[in-house]
């Protein structure tokens, strides 16, 4: 790997913020064109540097700093009994998770429902019984499919499960 590549990789490692990838992005390209360093290998190849390359950082940096769903959409301030005029079942967790396998909600989810295991499926953690229910059964696009088959005790399950691993 070339000197000034190694230069210009340990000061973005340091400085790169997720607030204005863009501008770095800019910078590295024109560095990087200084350099006469093949683009894929600048980006996508840290060698034997032991650094993160600059692909990685603005991807994972930059999606850990975007909001969950429920930071974007906090839960209405009705109680739960009169959101749909029924009363909603308690949650059991264990089954929760049961379901979120069964239906492959993890492969774009991921296990652990932060998200981007496929496309730009969304951070699910702490996901409400409403948010949820309109994912899977309601109006709200889902680009999954729709589970017409979830009885309210299985979108409580899963939404219990959901906010177990937002407390972790």
């Amino acid at each position: 790997m070339p000197k000034c590549m190694r230069m210009i990789r340990s000061q973005l490692c340091r400085r790169v913020s997720a607030s204005r990838p863009l501008f770095w992005l800019a910078v590295v390209l024109v560095l990087l064109a200084s350099c006469a360093t093949p683009l894929d290998e600048a980006l996508l190849m840290a060698g034997d540097s032991g650094l993160r390359t600059f692909a990685d950082i603005l991807i994972t940096d930059l999606y850990a700093a975007l909001p969950t769903p429920a930071e974007l959409f906090p839960p209405p301030e009705v109680p739960p009994e009169e959101e749909d005029g029924g009363e909603i079942p308690e949650g059991d967790p264990q089954r929760g998770q049961e379901l979120f396998v069964a239906n492959d909600c993890y492969l774009c989810h991921c296990e652990d429902a932060r998200g981007g295991c496929l496309a730009a499926a969304l951070n699910i953690q702490g996901a409400t019984f409403q948010m949820v229910d309109d994912r899977t059964r309601g109006a709200t696009s889902h680009p999954g499919g729709k589970f017409s088959e979830f009885t309210d005790q299985d979108v409580a399950d899963i939404a219990e499960f959901l906010a177990s691993l937002a407390t972790q």
